[in-house]
């Protein structure tokens, strides 16, 4: 007669084959459903369908067993949610879910269906995909609630104008606008930097938890004011250099594993790093010739060279 008492344990022998881990089954049948994983390279994204990765979308993982963009999902609210249910974050709802609900609303940039994040302003109903937003001119904020604006509806910077004529970005060197826009960027300290959004974008995501202006290297105003101009930001350690010491403070030691400076760290002459000033060695020490005229420390090197890969 059957074990009617433990039905499970006779049908995990039935079901297990003669040479499986009964340790690998088990965690494999305990792994939950919603567990992130990663996309296969020619999979699209469930919710704006695009196969590419991009600084504003971030990359494709499998949630829910769907292929999602990191930020298509956290960004993609469903309109039925109220504000109590909005203010616990976007991840509250399935992208399954998210893109039924949107799959019937029209981007109004590229008239398309399947638009999944809408203007947070309260009253406009626009809709649009996360990778239209930069040629309708719309800002998403990566942080808090995730909100997203419209061309319309967007924070607009409040800069005073540029006193000088130079109207070149501060990053790549090329011609930016006169006056501040959705595409030309200013830093809110110094007033005088500007730069294209795009080129900003790049440097966050670089800088990571170092970003601040190029210019006048401030960081608490001015990543707070690109956040909300919807700039992402990266949480890992980035590449940014440290920032210059004052000139009355110039870096007076050599930086060198084994110094060979008789008089010790200090007396003869130091080279400092070309990159970022703040470390430094004497020619002797480094091995440097009488005709090198610059020099790197060993973390700017490497930065250097991962920036290149």
């Amino acid at each position: 007669m059957p074990d009617l008492l433990c039905p499970s344990a006779s049908t995990t022998q039935t079901q297990q084959s003669p040479g499986a881990d009964p340790a690998r089954t088990l965690a494999q049948s305990h792994r939950p459903a919603h567990a992130w994983g990663t996309c296969s390279v020619s999979a699209a994204c469930m919710l704006c369908h695009q196969t590419q990765d991009t600084d504003i979308c971030g990359d494709r993982r499998l949630n829910f067993k769907l292929c999602v963009h990191t930020y298509c999902s956290k960004l993609a609210l469903p309109s039925s949610l109220s504000l109590s249910e909005n203010a616990k974050g976007p991840q509250s709802s399935s992208p399954d879910s998210q893109g039924l609900l949107c799959s019937f609303q029209s981007c109004f940039i590229c008239c398309k269906m399947g638009a999944t994040i809408t203007c947070c302003e309260t009253g406009c109903d626009r809709t649009f995909h996360l990778p239209c937003a930069p040629d309708g001119q719309c800002v998403t904020q990566y942080f808090g609630a995730y909100r997203s604006f419209c061309w319309e509806h967007r924070p607009k910077q409040l800069l005073r104008p540029r006193p000088s004529q130079d109207n070149t970005c501060s990053i790549c060197l090329d011609t930016v606008e006169d006056n501040i826009s959705y595409k030309t960027m200013g830093c809110p300290a110094c007033q005088g930097a500007r730069f294209h959004r795009h080129c900003i974008q790049r440097l966050a995501l670089h800088s990571g938890v170092g970003f601040r202006c190029p210019c006048c290297l401030s960081q608490e105003p001015f990543m707070t004011e690109m956040l909300i101009m919807g700039i992402r930001l990266s949480k890992r350690l980035g590449f940014l250099l440290p920032a210059p010491k004052e000139a009355d403070q110039r870096h007076g030691r050599c930086d060198a594993a084994m110094c060979l400076c008789p008089g010790g760290r200090e007396p003869w002459q130091l080279q400092l790093c070309s990159s970022c000033a703040a470390e430094g060695t004497h020619r002797l020490c480094s091995s440097l010739g009488s005709s090198t005229c610059s020099w790197e420390c060993s973390t700017c090197a490497t930065s250097s060279k991962l920036l290149l890969v």
